[in-house]
């Protein structure tokens, strides 16, 4: 009798892990928050997904502008009509509500998940799947919320992530290497600025990059991927209709200064964070082509 062949054991292959994509545009600390504590649990990489996403980090952004200009200004403000409500107000609760509306369009809500196919809103409308699972990370950082954020951001005055400078120097050594794994595009925790840079962190933020990038503290890829943004944010500045916005340009406006001309330019290349001398060559060369 033949013996019969058996079948080989099954084996169980892991896949190998994804890192989850980078915004597609420029966020701030705030909406970068939001994008890499969603990110943290929720790997979004289809491309609905990720512009949503990007869209609710924006809206957080503007969010934490107007809560600045509101506790500049006052949530009261003096008009010709007698004193009123701030008609940021408005506009903060809007954008609160996009972000709220749109995370639970993301199905990163603890919404329980009903019916298969995706449910409609109240208003009839169709939403997101609810039923996104989560990433089981087991080494993620064993750190507070306050004192994840002192390492990324700096510390805050008003909610210290740590009880002395020494532990915070020590969590930042024991966790750096968890927190460099989420640095794109030039970018680097404050953690890293504090306790390792070699070079003074500038005051402005947005020139952080460029000033990693003149000291020649970049990697190639982080370089290539700075200067192509760079180009385009300078491109972008030469249209002859280019303005900029700067918000309320002293307390007690209603309505938001632009700027045009070279100061439009000059306030975008600050804003863009591009080195100088990058805006020197590039001015260079378009007045040699002219």
């Amino acid at each position: 009798m033949r013996p019969r062949n058996r079948k080989p054991p099954f084996a169980v292959v892991d896949a190998p892990p994804v890192e989850p994509p980078s915004p597609p545009r420029k966020l701030g600390p705030t909406g970068q928050d939001l994008w890499a504590r969603v990110q943290a649990e929720y790997l979004i990489v289809d491309v609905g997904g990720v512009e949503l996403l990007q869209q609710c980090c924006e809206a957080a952004d503007l969010v934490q502008a107007l809560a600045e200009c509101i506790e500049r200004d006052g949530k009261m403000v003096a008009t010709a009509s007698g004193t009123r409500a701030n008609p940021l107000l408005r506009d903060i609760l809007s954008n609160r509500a996009f972000v709220v509306t749109t995370l639970r369009r993301l199905g990163v809500t603890n919404e329980p998940v009903g019916r298969m196919g995706r449910p409609s809103g109240a208003r009839g409308e169709v939403l997101m799947s609810t039923n996104r699972t989560p990433l089981h990370r087991p080494h993620r950082l064993p750190l507070s919320h306050e004192a994840e954020m002192s390492l990324r951001y700096g510390e805050l005055a008003s909610r210290p992530g740590f009880a002395s400078e020494e532990e915070r120097r020590a969590a930042w050594f024991y966790h750096r290497d968890a927190l460099l794994r989420h640095c794109h595009g030039g970018g680097r925790p404050a953690g890293w600025w504090d306790y390792e840079c070699p070079i003074r962190r500038p005051r402005n933020h947005d020139y952080q990059e460029a000033a990693l990038y003149e000291a020649g503290l970049l990697a190639e890829s982080e370089v290539a991927e700075l200067v192509a943004w760079w180009r385009e944010q300078f491109e972008r500045a030469q249209d002859p209709k280019f303005m900029f916005c700067i918000g309320f340009a002293k307390p007690g406006d209603r309505v938001a200064t632009w700027l045009a001309g070279p100061p439009a330019r000059k306030a975008h290349y600050r804003w863009s964070g591009i080195p100088k001398a990058l805006v020197r060559d590039w001015m260079a060369q378009r007045q040699n082509m002219k």
